[in-house]
C-alpha cells in the first residue's frame, strides 16, 4: 500500500512538472514572437500604421466614458456614439421629468421610458466592454486594434486595482466564468447594502431591523470579495498572475495615447512613467502622489508634447 501511494503522488508530481512546463513553454513562445514582431517594426520591415486604433486606448474609454460612446468616437464610429450619447443622455431626461410626473399625476409613463432607455444603454456599455477585451471589434475601417494580441502588465495592475472588485482585470484576460463571479458578487453586495440603508430610512421598527441585518451580512459578504480583490492585486504587482490565453508583457513601442491616459488618471500614481519603462520615477511618484502634483502636471506636459521618451530612449508612437 505504501509502494503503491508513494507511485501515485510521483506521478500526480510528474503530471503537474509537465503541466508547468508546458503552459512556461506556451507563455516564452507568445512572448517570442511579440519581440520578433516589434523588432520587425522597428527595423521598418513592417510599415507602421498609425491609423490603426489602439486596444488600451479603446477599452480605457469604453470603460470611463463608454456609457457616452466615446469609445465609438475614437473607432470611428460616429454614428453609434451619437446614437449612444443620445440614449443615455434622454434616459436621464425621461427619468428626471417622469419622476416629478409621476409624483404630480401618478403616471409612469415618462419614468418607465427613461429606465428603459438607461437599461439599454448601460447593457450596450458593457456588451462593448466584452467585445472589445475579447478582441471582437473593429474600427471604422474593419481593421484589428493595435496590441490586442497580448496583455499589457500596466495596464492590467490599473485594472486590478481600480476596478478589480468588479472583475475588470479578468475580463480583460477572458477568464469569462471568473468575470461573472466577481462582477455578479460585486453588485449583489452593493445592492444588499443599498436596500439595508433604504429600509433603514424609513423608520419602522420592523424594517430597521431588517435593513440592519441586511447591511451586517452585505458587509460581511463584501469582506470576502475585498480579501479575493487584494490577493489578486499582490499576484499581478508580483507577477504571479497566470493567463493561459496572452503574454502579460510591456509594449515594446510605447503610445503617446496610451501615456496620456495614464498621465491623465493615474499621473498622480506614477502609472505613466511605469508605462514608459522608469520604475524607480513611478514609485517615486507613488510615494509622493505625483510629486505633490508638480511632477505629475510636468509629466502630462512632457508627454502630450511628446518630448518624453521611454526608458530605452524609444520616441513614443502617435495615433
Amino acid at each position: 500500500m505504501k509502494d503503491y501511494l508513494n507511485k501515485f503522488f510521483e506521478i500526480d508530481e510528474e503530471i503537474e512538472i509537465n503541466k508547468n512546463s508546458e503552459r512556461e513553454s506556451s507563455e516564452e513562445k507568445r512572448i517570442e514572437e511579440y519581440k520578433k514582431y516589434i523588432k520587425l517594426r522597428q527595423d521598418g520591415e513592417i510599415e507602421k500604421d498609425s491609423e490603426r486604433r489602439n486596444h488600451i486606448v479603446a477599452l480605457f474609454l469604453a470603460l470611463l466614458f463608454g456609457i457616452f460612446g466615446i469609445h465609438q468616437f475614437y473607432l470611428g464610429k460616429k454614428g453609434q456614439g451619437l446614437l449612444k450619447l443620445a440614449g443615455f443622455t434622454l434616459g436621464i431626461i425621461f427619468s428626471i421629468v417622469g419622476y416629478n410626473h409621476y409624483i404630480l399625476f401618478s403616471d409612469p409613463t415618462l419614468i418607465t421610458v427613461g429606465i428603459v432607455l438607461d437599461i439599454v444603454a448601460v447593457s450596450w456599455w458593457i456588451y462593448d466592454l466584452c467585445m472589445i477585451s475579447y478582441n471582437k471589434m473593429l474600427d471604422i475601417n474593419n481593421r484589428i486594434l493595435k496590441g490586442e494580441s497580448h496583455r499589457n502588465d500596466i495596464f492590467l495592475a490599473y485594472l486590478t486595482i481600480f476596478f478589480g472588485i468588479f472583475g475588470m482585470h479578468t475580463l480583460y484576460l477572458n477568464k469569462t466564468k471568473v468575470t461573472i463571479m466577481k462582477f455578479v458578487s460585486a453588485i449583489t453586495v452593493i445592492s444588499i447594502i443599498f436596500i439595508g440603508i433604504y429600509l433603514k430610512s424609513i423608520n419602522s421598527l420592523g424594517e430597521s431591523e431588517i435593513g440592519d441585518s441586511l447591511i451586517i451580512s452585505g458587509i460581511l459578504s463584501g469582506s470576502f470579495l475585498i480579501i479575493w480583490w487584494v490577493i489578486d492585486i499582490y499576484l499581478i504587482l508580483n507577477k504571479e498572475y497566470e493567463s493561459d490565453k496572452y503574454a502579460i508583457i510591456e509594449d515594446g513601442i510605447k503610445s503617446q495615447s496610451v501615456a496620456i491616459l495614464f498621465s491623465v488618471f493615474g499621473g498622480i500614481f506614477g502609472l505613466d512613467r511605469f508605462y514608459l519603462g522608469y520604475r524607480t520615477l513611478g514609485i517615486l511618484k507613488m510615494f509622493t502622489i505625483g510629486g505633490f502634483g508638480i511632477s505629475a502636471i510636468l509629466d502630462f506636459i512632457l508627454i502630450y508634447l511628446n518630448v518624453l521618451k521611454d526608458s530605452d530612449g524609444n520616441e513614443m508612437e502617435l495615433e
